[in-house]
């Protein structure tokens, strides 16, 4: 035959003596014909031998003299991805792939570096390929380095070293992002608030101190303290346990304490005490004792005129007898030296002074007469004779009356001198005489 687009084959199914002929044209596109997936059948050739199909791109005379019926044509990727959506991604490119059916595909960029070290990349907005690093950066806390390790990489981190620039700063930690190395201050801290603490070097060695606030507030009248970290002040009392003392503060010398002008504090406007100061007591006003030695006289005291002596009145509780205060009823022997004065009883009656005695009233005797010279008395002890006249009048009737005539005979001043006697004209006749 000469149409060499047509293949004859002998039936299978049919025996070998009674083989019956098969014609079939050639398939240039079978993948036996057409290897390369960027190759496609020509059409512009015709097996016009082939009746029964239509046989594109087999050429039965090889009329291209490349020794082979089938001819074939690149394909056209450029009309065909003219019929494609525009790409977005211009790390994805459009190329012929002979291995790829269809030829024409899309695929990233190749940006490989060809170093482990170096990732390559590509930018979406440009396509073009860019590069990075395959170990982070080195920071201020890490130096970081790649190493290529076998078909891959190796990263490599040394830490920074951090040293203190002061034995009073330790390192708290590492800020990548910052300064690096961060160091704070020694924990000096004495858990007290009313301390400030501080970190020094002594000897080259960081050293801890502690120094109390000072609450000072320059005055001398408060007690200056620190509690929870607040200064506080006290008044001071200035007390000093002596209530002899006046107790002030000034608040430049502090406290002041100055005695008590006892005369003025501790006066209790009486004669009748002295008036001192005892600092344990304060005031003590003191009874004072008035004594003037004599058993026959009353020691009191008046608060307005101070120690008076009266004299101890004796009454005779008899009549016709006479009370007079006797210095010898006193026990000497049991050391008795006055007896104190004596008040009045429940009854309001007198009590009888334990001195006073009594006896016979004489009204005969010329040794007992009541006769006295008249200069050497006084008025008071005249009105006493007279009570005693009175006395013996009563007593004696006019017996009393011989008696002063035997006084007018004696040559002194009778009782008829006395300054307070007034007569009746019936010179030497006694008017308390009744006959």
């Amino acid at each position: 035959m000469s149409d060499l687009c047509v293949e004859r084959r002998c039936d299978s199914t049919k025996s070998a003596l009674n083989c019956a002929v098969e014609t079939k044209a050639i398939d240039c596109a079978r993948e036996d014909k057409q290897p390369d997936k960027c190759l496609e059948v020509d059409t512009s050739f015709q097996a016009a031998s082939d009746t029964r199909s239509t046989n594109l791109g087999c050429d039965p005379q090889d009329l291209d003299g490349n020794g082979d019926v089938c001819n074939y044509r690149p394909v056209d990727c450029a009309t065909f991805w003219s019929t494609q959506p525009a790409l977005t991604d211009l790390c994805v490119e459009r190329v012929a792939d002979s291995t790829v059916d269809g030829c024409c595909v899309e695929r990233s960029k190749d940006c490989d570096t060809g170093n482990p070290c170096v990732i390559g990349g590509c930018d979406p907005t440009s396509g073009a390929c860019t590069e990075a690093p395959a170990c982070p950066a080195s920071d201020s806390c890490v130096s970081r380095s790649c190493v290529a390790d076998g078909a891959g990489f190796k990263c490599i981190e040394e830490p920074t070293a951090c040293a203190s620039p002061d034995p009073c700063l330790i390192l708290d930690a590492c800020d990548p992002t910052g300064a690096g190395c961060n160091f704070v201050p020694k924990d000096c801290n004495d858990n007290n608030d009313c301390t400030t603490d501080k970190c020094e070097l002594v000897n080259g060695v960081a050293t801890c101190s502690s120094t109390p606030i000072d609450c000072n507030d320059a005055n001398e009248c408060t007690v200056d303290s620190c509690v929870a970290g607040v200064c506080e002040y006290t008044q001071n009392s200035c007390d000093d346990s002596d209530l002899c003392t006046d107790d002030v503060c000034d608040a430049v010398n502090g406290c002041v304490n100055t005695a008590i002008e006892v005369a003025k504090i501790c006066n209790d406007d009486s004669l009748c005490t002295t008036d001192t100061c005892e600092p344990a007591k304060g005031c003590v006003n003191t009874e004072v004792v008035c004594e003037d030695d004599d058993p026959c006289s009353n020691n009191i005291c008046d608060p307005f005129t101070g120690c008076l002596y009266p004299t101890i009145v004796c009454e005779a509780q008899e009549s016709c007898r006479i009370g007079f205060c006797n210095p010898e009823l006193l026990n000497t022997t049991s050391g008795e030296t006055t007896f104190p004065v004596l008040k009045p009883g429940a009854n309001g009656v007198m009590p009888p002074h334990p001195l006073c005695d009594s006896r016979n009233l004489d009204c005969y005797t010329a040794e007992n007469a009541i006769v006295v010279t008249a200069a050497a008395l006084g008025a008071g002890a005249i009105v006493g004779i007279i009570v005693g006249i009175v006395a013996c009048l009563a007593c004696t009737g006019g017996g009393v009356f011989a008696a002063y005539k035997r006084a007018g005979l004696s040559g002194q001043d009778s009782i008829m001198n006395n300054p307070l006697y007034k007569g009746d004209g019936n010179s030497g006749v006694n008017p308390l005489f009744k006959a």
